[in-house]
């Protein structure tokens, strides 16, 4: 096997669960990276059965920065969108673009997926590629769709709303330097010490 690529099949196991995994493919066809999604979508929204995926999949435990020939590109799925952190180390870490494949839930989707979508891009000054399932599956639950790409300023460059749709894009990733160095959050960032004064000091009472 060509040590520069990826087995599809390495790191399962004896969990029996699946994995829920996104693969990084090059201009050959070569699989040169993998991510398998940290955060999985056990919730309980109102009115709606509970969806717990862990009891199907089981839990990646390494996030995961692929170069390419346009700069490291950062590789997450779905409902790892609501964990700023994971996307915050991927930009200190020299990402320029975030690949967010995802199926959203309707719910959720119409609610939360374009603001998270942004919300991810303005605050890390980083591309967001976010590629969605949308319509009916064959177990009945309907998602939400629409991918988007967003620019670093938070400027949707594409919406393809519902049905089956492509687009290519130019991104011009001079943007993700000139909006850094506009506004440095990355290099603004400070230690602190968080103090709790809503718990009692320890000993007292």
């Amino acid at each position: 096997m060509d040590p520069d690529r990826i087995d599809p099949d390495a790191g399962r196991g004896d969990d029996p669960r699946f994995v829920n995994r996104a693969h990084l493919i090059d201009a050959e066809g070569g699989i040169v990276a993998r991510y398998d999604k940290i955060h999985l979508f056990d919730v309980a929204l109102p009115g709606q059965t509970a969806s717990r995926e862990s009891d199907r999949y089981s839990p990646g435990s390494e996030a995961v920065l692929a170069p390419t020939p346009w700069g490291p590109m950062a590789l997450t799925i779905c409902y790892d969108l609501r964990f700023p952190h994971l996307y915050r180390q991927h930009a200190k870490a020299g990402a320029r673009v975030m690949l967010i494949p995802s199926a959203f839930a309707m719910a959720t989707g119409e609610a939360h997926w374009e603001l998270l979508c942004r919300a991810r891009a303005v605050e890390n000054g980083c591309f967001v590629i976010a590629a969605a399932q949308e319509g009916r599956h064959d177990d009945g639950r309907k998602t939400w769709g629409r991918s988007l790409a967003v620019d670093p300023w938070g400027r949707t460059l594409a919406d393809l709303g519902t049905g089956e749709k492509m687009v290519v894009l130019d991104l011009d990733l001079g943007l993700v330097e000139a909006t850094c160095a506009a506004i440095p959050s990355l290099a603004n960032e400070r230690p602190y010490r968080f103090r709790d004064l809503t718990r009692a000091p320890e000993g007292s009472g």
